[in-house]
């Protein structure tokens, strides 16, 4: 592209900004700061002050070297905004002024923090004694706080200097950043200059773990092997922070991994059509613990039918309560699986799949809205019967 084309491209494209800079700006003085997305990257396309300013791919330009000596000069930055191949331009006039007639903060971002749930009228750290100045002096300069996130917050002026403290209670939670603008003016001279304001709000745990479910369902085989794996709980925590589940009481026959939530059979003993029931509990580091939620477990009846007929079949019907998720599985565990084979009798339900090798209940899903078919409101209940039949006997239709 010759040099006229990238003009007439420029007048279209270009978004020009007029930014004064104190002649005693130094290294990493910010001048401007651009909107951003993670999808964009900004560059320096063309300048004519050398390499005396930077701009992150964040969209942050920066004063990188000695500026003192331009006092008075103006120059033009040419930023390049790219997004997806898209490239849009900027031009950006900076003008060298003596610091001395200017109104000004030292610093171009202040960033502060306090402690989620101090009192209203509490002071954020890092923000104390904020001033602008003219000509060395703070005397006459006024302050106000601009932008949305300025509303929890005000500004308490001492000595010249303003101070910011918090108008409430803040909650993590709801909201960990604040972004807002410090605005200083001078009616008399009629100057005016401008800082930001970064305000994060630090973690201070206050919500206690709430497990997804209050009770969970399950059936088991009486010949469970040990350790085996029957339920996984899980409970959530809005501070972010490491969770500890535990059984309380403990049982006997059972296990919790403290770190998962998984629970797992511990030793034998578990008896055909006896009902379990475990209470779960969640806690954090610092002791704040769930309300208890409850595993119901039924131990199914595993004793194989002896009136089997000469074809080798036999049925066994299968009640299934409808809380079961997407993916987690019945297992019917016969004593000889490698020996049988697995099917549905009719009619057969559309909530389930069954592997006809290792006889394993699936919870189905519907392809069209990707959820499964159970729905406690419609059908609290699922009954259906399993026909298992010797591999290599025909069995009855």
């Amino acid at each position: 592209m010759n040099r006229l084309a990238l003009l007439l491209f420029l007048a279209v494209r270009t978004f020009c900004e007029q930014v004064d800079v104190p002649h005693t700006a130094g290294y990493g003085y910010e001048v401007i700061r651009y909107p951003f997305s993670w999808s964009e990257e900004f560059y320096i396309h063309d300048s004519d002050i050398g390499r005396r300013v930077d701009i992150s791919p964040d969209g942050i330009v920066r004063i990188i070297e000695d500026i003192s000596h331009l006092k008075g000069e103006s120059f033009k930055v040419i930023i390049r905004k790219s997004l997806n191949g898209r490239n849009w331009f900027k031009e950006l006039h900076i003008t060298v002024k003596d610091a001395r007639y200017m109104l000004v903060f030292p610093q171009t971002v202040y960033a502060g923090h306090i402690y989620e749930n101090e009192p209203r009228n509490s002071l954020v750290a890092n923000l104390e004694n904020v001033c602008a100045s003219y000509r060395n002096q703070n005397d006459g300069i006024k302050y106000e706080l601009l932008k949305k996130d300025s509303h929890s917050f005000f500004l308490h002026r001492e000595n010249g200097c303003v101070s910011i403290k918090t108008t409430k209670s803040l909650d993590r939670e709801q909201k960990k950043l604040y972004n807002f603008q410090i605005f200083a003016y001078l009616d008399e001279e009629g100057l005016e200059a401008s800082s930001d304001i970064i305000v994060a709000v630090d973690d201070v745990e206050d919500n206690e773990p709430v497990f997804e479910k209050s009770d969970y369902y399950r059936t088991i085989p009486k010949n469970l092997p040990i350790k085996s794996e029957i339920i996984t709980v899980r409970a959530k925590d809005a501070d972010d922070v490491k969770i500890y589940y535990s059984l309380r009481p403990q049982h006997s026959l059972f296990e919790i991994d403290s770190y998962t939530g998984t629970v797992r059979l511990a030793q034998k003993g578990l008896t055909k059509n006896e009902e379990y029931l475990l209470s779960v509990h969640a806690s954090t580091d610092t002791g704040r613990s769930s309300s208890t939620s409850y595993i119901h477990l039924k131990v199914a009846n595993e004793k194989r039918d002896r009136s089997r007929s000469k074809r080798g079949t036999r049925e066994r019907k299968t009640k299934v309560i409808s809380e079961t998720h997407v993916g987690e599985v019945i297992d019917l565990r016969p004593t000889n699986a490698e020996l049988e084979q697995y099917q549905f009798v009719e009619p057969i339900p559309k909530e389930f799949s069954i592997d006809p090798m290792t006889g394993k209940i699936s919870v189905e899903i519907d392809k069209r809205t990707k959820k499964s078919y159970l729905d406690y409101e419609t059908k609290k209940a699922i009954n259906f019967t399993v026909k298992i039949s010797q591999r290599g006997v025909p069995s009855s239709k």
